[in-house]
C-alpha cells in the first residue's frame, strides 16, 4: 500500500467525478492482495465525515455489503454510476466547422506563429 494521498469523497462535488476516485483510492491505498476488512476499513477512512458518501456507506449499506469489498465497490457504482460522455454528432461537428469564419480583416496579415520571432499568414493558422 502506497502513502500517496488521496482526498476524502463526500459524493455530492459535482466536479468529482466517483469512478476517477474509486480508482485512485485502490491504486494509492490498495494492493493487490488486500483482503475484504482491510479495504473496506481504509475505504470507510475515505469518505468525509457526516457527507453524503458517509451516511449512505453506514445507513445504506448491509454489514454483509460493508464487510465484502467486492458488494461495497458494486453498491458504490450503482450509487455513483460512471458518467457517460457523449461525442458530437457527424452533422453537430459539420455545423461547429461551419461557423469557423476568418474575418475578414485578418485575411493576408502576418500573424506570430508563438515561436520566437516567426510569423505566418492568417489563413494557414486559421
Amino acid at each position: 500500500m502506497s502513502g500517496s494521498k488521496v482526498d476524502m469523497f463526500t459524493g455530492s462535488k459535482t466536479s468529482v467525478n466517483a469512478q476517477r476516485w474509486l480508482r485512485q483510492f485502490e491504486g494509492a491505498k490498495l494492493s493487490h492482495d488486500s483482503d475484504d476488512k482491510t479495504s473496506a476499513w481504509l475505504f470507510a477512512r475515505h469518505l468525509e465525515p457526516d457527507s453524503r458518501a458517509d451516511k449512505w456507506y453506514n445507513g445504506e449499506l448491509t454489514d454483509v455489503q460493508r464487510a465484502s469489498w467486492n458488494q461495497t465497490v458494486t453498491a458504490f457504482k450503482l450509487k455513483w454510476p460512471a458518467v457517460a460522455k457523449s461525442e458530437p454528432s457527424k452533422e453537430e461537428w459539420q455545423l461547429k466547422l461551419e461557423e469557423h469564419k476568418l474575418p475578414a480583416e485578418l485575411l493576408g496579415l502576418r500573424l506570430p506563429t508563438g515561436d520566437e520571432d516567426e510569423t505566418e499568414y492568417s489563413h494557414p493558422q486559421w
